[in-house]
């Protein structure tokens, strides 16, 4: 039974290694594109190969063919997206129509092109002083300016490059901080990205903090998708999803328990299942568009 249950976390194990958010920015068609979640294409190279890569950064013109399992590829180019039906994160980087994008998430205008047709759309991306009145639905509006925030009370993962107050964001989500500016109001933003060394303590429920330094995630217990770029350790990170561990961070002495699944479950399909022993931690990957819970997430710890 023991050597079954090992068997299926290392199915479960080889599923999560298939990296998401595959990031691509392109002119092309955007009809083929019904589950392209924050794909960005920055270069010229096909991403044809790239159906289960997430987040793969190429940052020149060179084939991505290989990275199939790569994680946080962008492709800074007009390479055609029409195999990445998966990919996640696509920024859309011209004045290209969105109106194909319905289903998008995090769809990044780099111009004063229109948001009208976004209105699902995730994650717009305004680098002007465009206004985002029609953006309600939208998530993830960068401002580049240090206009205000303060009618985006839905808007997810705006971008504050300034040292603007955060304040008025309580439920804004993936705000970041280009500065050393606190962090302190953001209890409830999503994927806070700390470009310094500033605290994290006080992000509890933040997603996606990107920590570039070696601040500690200690307090980051309900945080998603925490990128450690240095050896800081992701012990804590019991309830995140998508920890990309750029070191030697060593994660298998951190007790945790991937819980048995039919060798037939998909990775979006995961769910918490209650451990049979109370003493053990176990963590389950849910899908990026399920919000994390108690019910959900009971900490055994």
């Amino acid at each position: 039974m023991a050597s079954r249950a090992m068997r299926r976390a290392q199915y479960v194990t080889r599923i999560i290694r298939h990296a998401q958010q595959c990031v691509t920015c392109i002119n092309a068609s955007r009809a083929s594109m019904r589950h392209v979640h924050q794909c960005v294409m920055r270069s010229n190279a096909s991403c044809a190969a790239m159906r289960h890569a997430q987040q793969c950064v190429m940052r020149s013109n060179a084939s991505c063919a290989a990275m199939r399992h790569a994680q946080q590829c962008v492709m800074r180019s007009n390479a055609s997206c029409a195999a990445m039906r998966h990919a996640q994160q696509c920024v859309m980087r011209s004045n290209a129509s969105c109106a194909a994008m319905r289903h998008a998430q995090q769809c990044v205008m780099r111009s004063n092109a229109s948001c009208a047709a976004m209105r699902h759309a995730q994650q717009c991306v305004m680098r002007s002083n465009a206004s985002c009145a029609a953006m309600r639905h939208a998530q993830q509006c960068v401002m580049r300016s240090n206009a205000s925030c303060a009618a985006m009370r839905h808007a997810q993962q705006c971008v504050m490059r300034s040292n603007a107050s955060c304040a008025a964001m309580r439920h804004a989500q993936q705000c970041v901080m280009r500065s050393n500016a606190s962090c302190a109001a953001m209890r409830h933003a999503q994927q806070c990205v700390m470009r310094s060394n500033a605290s994290c303590a006080a992000m509890r429920h933040a997603q996606q903090c990107v920590m570039r330094s070696n601040a500690s995630c200690a307090a980051m217990r309900h945080a998603q998708q925490c990128v450690m770029r240095s050896n800081a350790s992701c012990a804590a990170m019991r309830h995140a999803q998508q920890c990309v561990m750029r070191s030697n961070a060593y994660a298998q002495s951190q007790s945790v328990v991937i819980a048995e699944v039919p060798e037939t479950t998909l990775l979006n399909e995961l769910t918490w299942i209650p451990p049979p022993n109370l003493t053990q931690r176990w963590v389950i990957f849910l899908p990026l568009n399920k919000r994390l819970t108690s019910r959900d997430c009971p900490d055994r710890a």
